[in-house]
């Protein structure tokens, strides 16, 4: 099957719809297209999960972690996510070591058509959903990552996974300093494509706690910045309420949010 000169120009890699249902039309028909599946591999054509399982026998997926390769990065996107309902809508592989960036099939990594040479760079985007019903309750999540290799190690990422109910877990590594205009391009280009996520304020302390350990002060004391002033707004709100029960409530919400910022201000410290 050959990609349309549209499909190669948005970088789709991998695409799948939803189970039992249709894409939002304003996505477009690209998005459903697997690039570079020729008839005579169709059982090659499997996702990477199911590829990578059947390779390499008793392999058990692990949430992304530095110097994980490309392909089992991608496998684990496919198969790590224990929340039933959980799944990928798109996935796009990009090779961003010049510009403009250029998308990478699948097929064409799992054959050792792009094995990494001196100064090659990767990057995986993920956009990954989440529906999952309890009783009469309908639980969902839509989260995008992004993962950047060097060579075929993975350097740094920003990953959400499912848990049950669409709970999530936050993984996040961000970039050396040398990398931040590709990390911050990748962030862009996310944010371009899928839906948004406001991190709640336990992310946010760690993600500042992560920036130290890469030596990115700035970004840390940024997220110090508005932990504080999200403090202060929770303690003009807890002055306003009425009743000892709203009160509590923001009281509670201040002391999680203050034991999240002090760790954060002490990483900074020392």
């Amino acid at each position: 099957m050959k990609s349309s000169a549209r499909d190669t120009r948005d970088a789709l890699a991998l695409s799948r719809a939803r189970p039992g249902g249709r894409l939002r039309a304003a996505r477009g028909a690209a998005r459903v297209v697997l690039l570079a599946c020729a008839a005579s591999c169709a059982a090659s054509c499997a996702d990477p999960g199911s590829v990578y399982r059947r390779e390499h026998p008793g392999w058990t997926p692990q949430p992304p972690r530095a110097g994980m390769s490309l392909e089992e990065t991608l496998a684990s996107l496919y198969v790590a996510d224990a929340g039933p309902g959980a799944a990928v809508e798109e996935i796009r592989v990009l090779r961003v070591d010049a510009k403009p960036w250029r998308s990478v099939s699948w097929e064409a990594l799992r054959k050792g058509r792009y094995e990494p040479g001196p100064g090659e760079r990767y990057a995986v985007l993920a956009h990954r959903y989440c529906r999952s019903r309890v009783g009469l309750t309908l639980h969902q999540a839509e989260r995008a990552s992004w993962f950047l290799f060097s060579g075929s190690e993975l350097t740094s990422f920003d990953h959400t996974e499912f848990v049950a109910r669409c709970g999530i877990v936050h993984h996040f590594r961000p970039s050396e300093k040398s990398d931040l205009p590709l990390e911050r391009g990748l962030i862009r280009f996310a944010a371009q494509r899928y839906p948004t996520a406001r991190p709640t304020d336990a992310q946010r302390a760690a993600m500042g706690l992560a920036y130290l350990d890469v030596d990115r002060l700035d970004e840390a004391e940024a997220i110090l910045g508005r932990l504080d002033r999200e403090l202060s707004a929770l303690a003009a709100s807890r002055r306003q309420a009425r009743g000892d029960k709203a009160r509590n409530a923001y009281i509670e919400q201040e002391n999680e949010l203050r034991a999240h910022r002090n760790e954060l201000a002490a990483g900074i410290t020392t």
